[in-house]
């Protein structure tokens, strides 16, 4: 990180942006939410973002970057897309974009950025979203794209982020977390806690290092007023965990601490590509981020150079080898593509940190309902727009702040909570869906097409959606910000005799939609469903177990039922009765759990 003298600005609040407090707005059927753009390599599996989102309620349609080139006008790709996105901006209404590919796949827009002595080029991701000023961000004509004086304006009403993979398998290991994030939650222990670390910056103030001061003055400003959660310290100087001074700041025991899975990890020190620095003049590599296996599911902010540089020749750099690495659990990587700033000889919190903290801010703010990870990026930008007129550090950092990761997932900032077990029936075509939850979203969207041919979404509804004509298979999605969502698969029977066809409600999205690319088989809950009093939970065995049993508990943990089956059937199903609630149900293989699904009865 590059050091500034400390020059004090005065805190600003986002603007441009409005949020939604309106009961049962219907989504008009040609609004969108979310856009993808990727290649036609990786178009297959990105298809399986899309169907996924659109069975949460999040209407999203896929672009490839080879069809825009070919159907849109514009001096190049990177224009090409850009008047692709504002059309569908002012045509669909979109809100979200996702960059699905790094600089080999989904081309950047190299910005020049300058400060005191220091200047450079970045890639600013967010010129494909700014469509007010000079269009192409090239206001002069020269060639050189961002400067001052190309009459630049970030002002923007969609929500940008990057997901730089190269390969089939990298999208798949995506998915698979981002899956599972967004329907179980962080299962860690160490869920509803932020792990704080970094390294001196540039001196010690008697025995704390710079980086422990500026971290403490960071989450005393902008995280503890706003978050009931716990901040766990491990700086080269201070620590809150076991071992005192003796645990250094080293890449082995940040791994350790990686591996625990915190939901925020925040570190503040130096880098470059592939590095953060370490105490003892230590490095945490690429490599160690290759191998990292996290209990649970994490969200990085950090302030150090470098290490989010996804268009550097070398391949990866620190946040793409985070990112695309199925375990090790990390769903998004906030930080700069180039040099990242602080304060020198001070241990107020610098301009990176600024960013950071109003990322966390967003993040943690009661009056913003859908805290989506791009979203909350967007604010902590907005905010510091009035910084950004000249050559400076904030300017810099508007550009080179890329976030890394799926625009639209919502981030969990505490523990989510369960929705209320919904009622569904089915009598010849008219489908009707009853919650207690109200302000939640209720979505029905076809299922075989992945909600193509049929999309409708009821927004911060009253709690019911009756819908006629229903005569296809279909996801049902119940949402609301905080708790983790209720899908249903709707499959449907028809009948020659009129006023005789059925549905049959089947909790859980399918696993095809997130099977992995390079998922060997596994044994596995394929479906469960409700018929009048009993449960009917499917299983799919693939590797001829010994032993395997079933066994369904309630949501206190008491074992209501189980059952131990023939290993060698390889398709099974069994039926359990039970009185309506939330009910757990494990397959274990082996004496080992190999797949668990969550099903609720009303």
């Amino acid at each position: 990180m590059k050091s500034l003298i400390n020059i004090p600005i005065e805190s600003s609040t986002a603007t441009g942006f409005v949020e939604d407090h309106i009961t049962d707005i219907t989504l008009d059927k040609e609004t969108w939410d979310y856009v993808i753009i990727t290649s036609e390599k990786l178009m297959e599996n990105f298809a399986k973002l899309k169907d996924f989102k659109n069975s949460l309620g999040i209407r999203t349609k896929l672009f490839t970057v080879e069809e825009i080139a070919l159907t849109t006008p514009g001096a190049d790709k990177q224009e090409k897309i850009k008047k692709k996105i504002q059309e569908l901006q002012s045509t669909y209404k979109i809100k979200y974009v996702l960059l699905g590919g790094d600089e080999t796949i989904v081309p950047t827009r190299n910005c020049y950025v300058k400060t005191g002595n220091y200047e450079d080029f970045t890639p600013a991701d967010n010129y494909y979203i700014c469509f007010n000023g000079a269009f192409n961000w090239d206001g002069n004509g020269n060639g050189i794209y961002g400067e001052v004086d190309d009459n630049l304006n970030f002002d923007s009403q969609i929500f940008i982020s990057r997901l730089p993979v190269r390969t089939p398998s990298e999208v798949d290991n995506y998915i698979y977390k981002l899956y599972s994030y967004q329907i179980y939650g962080n299962r860690s222990s160490n869920k509803n806690k932020i792990l704080m670390g970094g390294a001196k910056l540039n001196k010690n103030f008697g025995s704390h290092s710079d980086a422990y001061l500026i971290g403490e003055n960071f989450y005393t400003e902008y995280i503890e007023p706003y978050w009931n959660g716990e901040c766990i310290r491990f700086f080269d100087t201070d620590t809150d965990l076991e071992g005192g001074a003796n645990y250094d700041f080293t890449p082995d025991n940040l791994q350790n601490e990686l591996k625990k899975g915190y939901s925020f990890v925040e570190i503040n020190t130096h880098g470059n590509n592939t590095v953060w620095g370490m105490e003892l003049d230590d490095r945490y590599h690429v490599s160690n981020a290759n191998s990292l296996t996290n209990n649970g599911l994490t969200v990085i902010t950090t302030s150090a150079c470098h290490t989010n540089a996804f268009d550097n020749a070398y391949d990866p750099c620190l946040s793409e080898a985070f990112i695309r690495s199925k375990a090790g659990g990390i769903m998004s990587y906030l930080g700069s593509s180039r040099y990242g700033w602080f304060w020198s000889n001070s241990t107020s919190v610098g301009p990176s940190l600024q960013y950071e903290g109003a990322f966390y801010e967003s993040l943690m703010d009661q009056d913003i309902i859908y805290n989506n990870y791009a979203k909350c990026v967007a604010y902590a930008k907005a905010r510091m727009l009035p910084y950004c007129d000249n050559y400076n550090a904030y300017r810099w950092l508007q550009m080179s702040l890329n976030p890394i990761g799926d625009a639209e997932f919502h981030v969990y900032t505490e523990a989510p909570t369960r929705l209320s077990v919904p009622k569904l029936s089915y009598t010849n075509g008219l489908l009707e869906i009853v919650t207690d939850d109200l302000g939640c979203d209720i979505t029905v969207c076809s299922y075989d097409d992945g909600g193509d041919s049929y999309y409708y979404s009821l927004k911060r509804s009253k709690g019911a959606l009756s819908l006629k004509n229903i005569d296809f298979n279909v996801y049902i999605s119940i949402t609301q910000p905080g708790y983790l969502p209720i899908i249903y698969r709707g499959e449907y029977t028809p009948s020659l005799v009129a006023g005789k066809s059925t549905m049959k409600f089947i909790s859980g999205i399918s696993r095809d939609n997130v099977r992995l690319a390079n998922e060997e088989d596994e044994n596995e809950i394929e479906s469960i469903w409700s018929e009048g009093a009993n449960m009917n939970v499917k299983v799919k065995l693939s590797n001829n177990p010994e032993e395997t049993i079933l066994i369904v508990t309630d949501i206190t943990g008491n074992v209501v039922d189980k059952v131990k089956m023939n290993s060698e059937e390889e398709d099974q199903t069994h039926s359990f009765s039970i009185i309506p609630g939330f009910y757990v149900v494990t397959l274990y293989t082996d004496g080992q759990i190999s797949d668990q699904s969550k099903f609720a009865i009303k």
